[in-house]
């Protein structure tokens, strides 16, 4: 049920503010960027659609997390207005995202952007790295490893995106895969730079598989990718690419957990929320929910 009083903090009922708090930039350590483009899809259109939703959705969730026994709306969140995509132009329209990533970095507070598809990854990874002389790392949780060099005639497809933003970062780990084409294993084997964690080995060794390697990762700002494909359908369905076998909330959200005690994060993004019909506010709000525990893990870590 909403809320029409929330405590601590200035909020109003804005479907354009994320949890529709209304923080000033200058009072706020979290800066949400939302980019409404899926020019880089493959599979199902509509990820344009995405940001609007779920920030939508996120002025229902209550702002004091029960299981984290935190508020993390208290460390301050600022909204930024939507970045215009370039219109069919996925590298584009990264390189804008990675200046605008650059900006709040700069300022010292922690990017948050929401896509969008996936391929406004490699402009946020690119961006940082060089802010970082190129000693970032990059962390990923996806259904897909998105390594092709080339799919569907462009190199900045979501299906490439990972190929493009590892090729901005030192050490890359790829989180809850279960699908992928030979050209992308070809690769990933002959990479020394970047791992696979395949969903099953989640399922199979729980969340030590996902701790042991993070702790082998080198001592380098991190930043984490979350495509939400990476779920299971049944908890998810509302994406481009949806894949069987995914994880679950639980999961999800031990992943994370696990990532964000583990690692410094310094950035972080959700992409590939694709509202669909017949869901209403259940994906858009689980979506939302997500990114405010990423939030939230973020401010405990």
């Amino acid at each position: 049920m909403a809320r029409a009083i929330r405590p601590g903090g200035p909020w109003e009922p804005n479907p354009s503010l994320f949890l529709g708090y209304n923080q000033s930039y200058e009072k706020s350590k979290y800066v949400v960027l939302p980019v409404p483009s899926d020019s880089g899809s493959t599979c199902l259109p509509g990820a344009r659609f995405g940001p609007q939703e779920l920030i939508s959705a996120s002025r229902f969730l209550e702002p004091y997390d029960p299981e984290l026994d935190f508020s993390p709306a208290d460390a301050g969140i600022h909204t930024l207005q939507p970045l215009e995509p370039v219109q069919g132009d996925p590298r584009s329209t990264a390189e804008r995202v990675g200046r605008q990533v650059a900006a709040i970095y700069s300022s010292n507070r922690i990017p948050v952007i929401v896509g969008g598809d996936h391929s406004i990854t490699p402009g946020a990874v690119s961006a940082l790295s060089s802010e970082l002389g190129g000693d970032l790392n990059l962390v990923v949780l996806d259904a897909h490893l998105d390594l092709y060099d080339e799919y569907g005639g462009s190199r900045f497809s979501h299906a490439c995106a990972i190929r493009r933003a590892a090729e901005a970062s030192r050490k890359t780990v790829i989180i809850g895969v279960r699908s992928a084409g030979i050209e992308e294993i070809t690769f990933l084997r002959n990479s020394s730079g970047i791992q696979a964690i395949w969903s099953r080995e989640i399922r199979d060794g729980g969340v030590d598989v996902i701790s042991e390697a993070m702790r082998r990762l080198p001592p380098h700002p991190t930043y984490l990718s979350l495509d939400l494909d990476v779920m299971d359908p049944g908890a998810m369905p509302c994406v481009g690419c949806p894949e069987p076998g995914g994880l679950d909330w639980w999961e999800t959200t031990g992943v994370l957990e696990a990532v964000f005690r583990l690692v410094d994060v310094i950035a972080f993004d959700l992409t590939e929320f694709t509202p669909c019909p017949g869901s209403g506010l259940s994906s858009a709000y689980t979506a939302a929910k997500l990114l405010y525990k990423m939030i939230a893990l973020s401010e405990l870590s």
